[in-house]
């Protein structure tokens, strides 16, 4: 009786640590600009994010990127987190009409840009036309979307607004 209790604390302690880890698969870094200088010297491609706690676009967004994450786990994206309510400065610079905005760059050159999009693979294809660029390769990166996730196209007042490059 004592072991089957062990047993069950133990299953219990293992699924929460892959839970907490595999949260863990996509971590955003801060914006700070000495950074995102740093990045866009080097000719990395960079994902701003702005975003807030409380947006649930934001949340559903985060979803995406941690997916995106696990089937690319060596994308070399970096994805710098801008904070809606606290650096209203770099919102302003990034002409972010609202949270749950990304700004995709290639070193300092913005490749694209989006608000509000919650479209798992429109958000992957923008991801992957970002790392196709940083690829030498002459074939785009194309990764496989989850299947058990709504791809429908919504309809809003928000239109996405990714441009190519």
């Amino acid at each position: 009786m004592l072991f089957n209790d062990f047993a069950k604390q133990a299953a219990i302690a293992a699924v929460c640590f892959g839970v907490v880890s595999s949260a863990q698969a996509l971590t955003f870094e801060p914006f700070t600009e000495a950074r995102f200088k740093t990045l866009q010297a080097e000719n990395k491609p960079i994902l701003v994010d702005i975003s807030a706690k409380w947006c649930p676009t934001c949340r559903k967004q985060h979803e995406i990127l941690t997916s995106y994450q696990k089937a690319n786990p060596s994308s070399g994206i970096t994805v710098l987190n801008v904070d809606f309510d606290d650096q209203k400065q770099w919102v302003t610079h990034f002409k972010a009409p609202r949270q749950s905005t990304f700004a995709f760059f290639k070193g300092s050159k913005q490749i694209g840009f989006s608000v509000a999009e919650t479209r798992t693979n429109v958000i992957f294809q923008q991801l992957d036309t970002l790392r196709s660029i940083n690829s030498s390769s002459t074939t785009p990166a194309v990764s496989q979307i989850p299947s058990n996730t709504e791809d429908q196209p919504k309809q809003g007042f928000f239109q996405r607004l990714f441009q190519r490059s």
